[in-house]
């Protein structure tokens, strides 16, 4: 299975070639390190802060993960 789901969907549809789906690629796998890296600290965090941090971070995540971002 690939690590890029979303661009070899779209480049199925709409075919890309060379340096674009390779940069396409690249900015999905780094969008989803960021996204875990998140979560990995969010979950952390989450018990030793009051909640502001927490809030935070959830805002930042739904944005990563391409939904509504809320202050």
């Amino acid at each position: 299975m690939s690590d890029t789901p979303e661009t070899d969907a779209e480049h199925a549809q709409f075919p890309m070639g060379g340096f674009t789906l390779d940069f396409a690629r690249k900015l999905e796998r780094e969008r989803d390190r960021l996204a875990e890296a998140i979560r990995k600290h969010r979950d952390e965090l989450e018990l030793t802060s009051g909640g502001s941090v927490d809030r935070i971070l959830w805002n930042t995540l739904e944005a990563v993960e391409g939904g509504s971002y809320d202050n």
